[in-house]
């Protein structure tokens, strides 16, 4: 384990409740499994920075990551 954090919102429900805390492993993005939960550590266009827990798929262009919440009411995002 390199770490742990809480979980924060509910786009992982109900796998994940708000107020549960995730531990995690440092993963190389070229060695990621596609379906699989992850901890992604990203900066969107505003310059923000944001940690999210999302199941990783395939964007639809290539270099492209498609984060997919498990809670069917949150939108996927591409990164």
């Amino acid at each position: 384990c390199d770490g742990a954090v809480p979980i924060v919102g509910d786009s992982m429900y109900p796998l994940l409740k708000s107020g549960d805390i995730v531990c995690y492993k440092l993963k190389e993005p070229d060695n990621i499994i596609f379906g699989e939960m992850y901890i992604v550590d990203w900066t969107d266009k505003n310059g923000d920075d944001m940690l999210m827990a999302k199941f990783v798929g395939k964007g639809t262009k290539k270099g492209l990551l498609k984060l997919i919440s498990h809670n069917k009411y949150h939108d996927d995002i591409e990164i």
